[in-house]
């Protein structure tokens, strides 16, 4: 058992997991688990070896902080046209130099040298690409930096969430909410409601965090389109007649550092998610299926819920890899860019006076004018045209698969 010296609070597989007598009261449905990584953060220290990145990564930057209003422009990291195309920022933060980003994968940068007792480079892999292969995609951006002659000499694993989707069970029937069922080294308990119906809780705050919620109604709410297609696609479900809960664990570093298995590296934590994860489902938390009776310190005694049961016997399965290379995932929330090209539409053709419910008449007046701007602004700068889609491009899709 995976042992941690607690001081107070301070990747993708489907099993379906047998039903256990009584997993829950009001649950009719056969529950299955979906596991996985939702975010990785990586502080790494690199020997930058290469003197050119730096010097095109200045040059791109300052050539961009001379423009008006631009905030990013596409920057091929190793001049290629199909991967690891970044969107180079227009500022960088108060610690890195440089920004760069595609998708949701987020790649800090500072020419700092490798004995710097600050890290010269960050690396955070946001929710849809973790849970397609954050291990791998961690790799590949290192193997790249390795191509350009940049050597790493130390990584630290600075945040991980890890998550369990509990599908065909409703948040509210899981009971979560009776915060004396918990037993818990977190101090800290909030529970959350929308129109007098749970919504979501949570224990514990900072370093290590516990949380449970709708996830279906959490991505509407936040009108994550992209999500939504991808989540279908991995729990192999209907969303319009599913209910899914997640928990999910938020560890970072200052807890990490103090499990006795190693957890330093990326390859270290994904070696031991699974005692991880056993320790914060059955050491961290617990959830019980009557009131614990804390006076009499009775806690050891108190059952553990059939459905938390299912949430401790969860798997973290390494990703099955194949030859065949995997399908770019859309990050980029569409609907919501589609709700503003409409409006915008509609605004452009009453300006026009097209005051009229004839749908066929006012799309073939607004292609017109498109079609007419787009081929302005491509004769204007063929360059700068081609620049903004591969820059519109790299914030839909992570390019590094």
């Amino acid at each position: 058992m995976i042992q941690h010296r607690d001081q107070g609070d301070k990747s993708p597989q489907v099993e379906r997991c047998p039903l256990k007598k009584g997993v829950q009261a009001g649950i009719t449905c056969t529950p299955r688990v979906a596991t996985g990584c939702d975010k990785l953060k990586v502080s790494c220290w690199f020997d930058w070896r290469n003197p050119e990145l730096f010097e095109r990564l200045e040059t791109h930057k300052r050539g961009l902080q001379e423009t008006e209003n631009l905030l990013r422009a596409p920057f091929d990291l190793v001049k290629s046209e199909t991967s690891f195309n970044f969107n180079l920022h227009r500022t960088g933060t108060t610690k890195f130099s440089y920004i760069l980003s595609t998708g949701d994968i987020i790649m800090l940068l500072s020419p700092r040298p490798v004995d710097s007792t600050l890290h010269n480079c960050q690396i955070e892999i946001g929710s849809i690409s973790s849970q397609t292969d954050a291990q791998g995609i961690y790799q590949e951006i290192i193997s790249v930096l390795r191509l350009l002659n940049c050597r790493l000499h130390k990584e630290l694993v600075q945040e991980i969430h890890l998550a369990v989707d509990l599908i065909n069970v409703p948040v509210k029937k899981t009971k979560f909410r009776l915060e004396n069922n918990w037993i818990a080294r977190a101090n800290k308990f909030s529970y959350f409601s929308s129109r007098r119906r749970m919504t979501g809780m949570s224990l514990g705050a900072g370093n290590v965090m516990f949380r449970a919620y709708d996830k279906i109604a959490e991505m509407k709410e936040k009108h994550e389109s992209s999500k939504q297609d991808f989540f279908a696609k991995k729990w192999q479900v209907n969303l319009a007649e599913t209910d899914v809960t997640r928990c999910e664990f938020q560890i970072r570093r200052p807890v990490l550092k103090e499990f006795d298995v190693p957890t330093d590296t990326v390859q270290d934590i994904f070696a031991n998610l699974q005692a991880i994860w056993r320790y914060l489902t059955l050491e961290w938390c617990r959830f019980c299926t009557e009131p614990v009776d804390r006076e009499n310190k009775h806690q050891d005694r108190a059952l553990t819920s059939p459905l938390w049961e299912l949430v401790q016997s969860a798997v973290f399965s390494p990703i099955m890899r194949t030859a065949t290379r995997i399908r770019q995932s859309l990050i980029k929330n569409i609907d919501a860019l589609r709700d503003q090209f409409r409006g915008i539409a509609m605004s452009l053709a009453a300006s026009e006076g097209l005051l009229t419910d004839n749908v066929d008449y006012i799309v073939s007046r607004i292609q017109v004018i498109l079609t007419d701007d787009l081929r302005r602004l491509l004769r204007r700068d063929k360059s700068k045209f081609i620049r903004t889609l591969n820059m519109r491009f790299n914030e839909c899709y992570a390019t590094v698969l």
